[in-house]
């Protein structure tokens, strides 16, 4: 009975052993193999008072798809603001304004495939007292990247230029 006993508590010792995983065996390995990066383009010219669409872009470099979601952070030039309602909405429909409507996120599942895109749009009203010229400190930058190795490349700064007639469509 003894004998049985040795055994079988032997076994069980070998066969928790066998199941029971270790640190290096088991544990994933965070593969940083997805590079964002901010593409810049400017929205297209605008008058003051009118309203532009600008159109934050973000490239997977790879070579890995993104296995994590990702936002993309807008910050609109001074004299600007977001201005979505049923004609002109934000895109995708997870974009959502800040505190401010100088600043608008929006939000995109993980899944994006290396040499593909990602874009938003941000309807943008210009401000009427606005001089003709063009409008700095606008930049939009791709954050929450749990996969992004290069987080240089991560920001795009754009300008808004102002005429007295906004271009023919």
């Amino acid at each position: 009975m003894r004998l049985r006993h040795t055994l079988t508590a032997a076994t069980g010792a070998l066969l928790l052993a066998t199941l029971t995983p270790t640190a290096d065996a088991t544990t994933p390995t965070k593969i940083l193999n997805s590079d964002l990066q901010a593409l810049r383009l400017d929205p297209a010219t605008s008058v003051p008072g009118g309203l532009t669409q600008l159109q934050p872009t973000v490239v997977n470099n790879g070579p890995a798809t993104t296995t994590a979601p990702f936002t993309i952070t807008v910050h609109l030039p001074q004299g600007t603001h977001a201005e979505a309602d049923n004609e002109h909405p934000f895109f995708p429909d997870t974009c959502r304004s800040g505190l401010t409507t100088r600043t608008v996120n929006c939000t995109f599942p993980a899944g994006l495939r290396s040499s593909r895109t990602a874009a938003a749009i941000i309807p943008i009203r210009i401000n009427p007292d606005l001089p003709i010229g063009t409008l700095t400190g606008g930049w939009w930058r791709v954050t929450d990247l749990a996969d992004d190795p290069h987080p240089a490349n991560n920001r795009a700064d754009f300008t808004i230029t102002l005429a007295e007639t906004a271009p023919a469509l």
